[in-house]
């Protein structure tokens, strides 16, 4: 999948500062006021990779990216709150984890060099997770030994990063966050057969890959079309929302959208879209993709929805614009975004809400101003 976030400066060689009480003018380049650069190290958190290779490996933290030197061993200064690390090792998939920082929070996950991924946890020797509170007076100043080695947060894409995430609250992060302790979501998606589950939870491989005398034949599971049958890995799963379809002759009276909302609060559903959309747009996450255009679809299927929902569709219009906004000008001729269910789908939405007797004069000035700058933007109609 192309990288599709719209920035001349998605990707940066960090050049190593010297310490940042003395490096001035590395704080003014990324935003930081000297004079407030003791509080933001004291308050801010740090992410640190202790063994990562040195070659043929960028670094992402949000949406930006970093081509590391011999130096690098990570992120400090990090502000409280969500946040999105990338790692592309060679011509592996790339590897992804949101991390929820706190003051002074310290991760430190390990590469694994062998399996040329990460193992399965934010923590390793370097820093253990259960540092205590009375050993973190000492454990920061294990960071600032470690500090000509961190590279400050790069804060002027900040207010950017809180505008497409804006909704992912610490809950929003704990329910869809893959049950392996990295929290790991893989550019592709990992799959294993039911017959390489049931050797795991048999621990033996006889009578099922393995045929020997006692085990003669093979064990076998296919679908009704005759095919392996596959599931997530342990552990790998995104747990997004099960979206209800359209079913002809259902008698329900309930919009799909009515359905969804009796599992997940709005703000929540909301949380969900901008989590789908940094993981495809940023993660390259096919998955990330598929649920990002299932949600879309969801909310622009709206015409009896939105005199429900006013507070909803108010603050998605505010959303998508900025989830657009960093969309590059090709999305629509991209190879894997641009079909026919995208240029159908989002000018449903503005047709819905322009039509619509019961949206707010407010929603419906949002939604006009959406739409001619998406036309501006792409250079294409978004008549429905």
């Amino acid at each position: 999948m192309a990288r599709i976030v719209s920035s001349d400066e998605n990707s940066t060689t960090y050049m190593m500062p010297s310490h940042f009480v003395a490096k001035e003018n590395e704080l003014i380049q990324n935003g930081i006021h000297p004079e407030l650069a003791n509080e933001i190290y004291n308050n801010g958190g740090f992410i640190v990779f202790p063994n990562l290779p040195k070659k043929d490996i960028t670094i992402g933290i949000d949406y930006r990216n970093f081509t590391p030197t011999e130096k690098f061993m990570g992120f400090k200064m990090i502000p409280p709150g969500l946040h999105y690390i990338t790692v592309k090792y060679k011509e592996a998939p790339t590897i992804s984890f949101f991390i929820w920082v706190g003051f002074g929070t310290v991760y430190a996950p390990k590469w694994n060099t062998a399996n040329e991924d990460f193992e399965d946890s934010l923590f390793s020797d370097f820093w253990p997770e259960d540092v205590s509170d009375s050993k973190k007076a000492q454990a920061q100043q294990i960071m600032k030994n470690y500090d000509d080695h961190l590279a400050v947060y790069p804060y002027p894409q900040y207010k950017e990063w809180q505008s497409i995430t804006s909704h992912i609250s610490k809950e929003v992060f704990e329910r869809l966050r893959p049950a392996n302790k990295l929290g790991k979501i893989s550019e592709q998606l990992e799959f294993e057969t039911k017959e390489q589950a049931e050797e795991k939870k048999q621990g033996t491989s006889e009578g099922i890959s393995t045929v020997n005398k006692d085990h003669p034949t093979r064990l076998r599971f296919k679908d009704e079309a005759g095919l392996p049958v596959f599931d997530y890995k342990p552990g790998g799963r995104i747990f997004f929302t099960e979206l209800p379809e359209n079913v002809a002759g259902q008698t329900t009276k309930k919009t799909r959208l009515e359905r969804v909302l009796e599992k997940v609060g709005y703000k929540e559903l909301l949380g969900e879209v901008q989590y789908a959309y940094v993981i495809f747009l940023i993660g390259q996450s096919y998955v990330g993709l598929d649920q990002w255009k299932r949600l879309l679809h969801l909310l622009a299927d709206c015409s009896k929805d939105i005199p429900k929902f006013p507070e909803l569709f108010e603050e998605f219009i505010v959303l998508f614009y900025f989830q657009i906004k960093l969309i590059q000008n090709d999305f629509f001729e991209d190879l894997f975004t641009g079909d026919n269910f995208l240029k159908t789908v989002i000018p449903m939405l503005f047709a819905n809400i322009s039509d619509s007797d019961h949206a707010s004069a407010t929603l419906k000035k949002r939604s006009l101003q959406l739409k001619t700058f998406c036309e501006k933007k792409f250079n294409r109609s978004f008549e429905y």
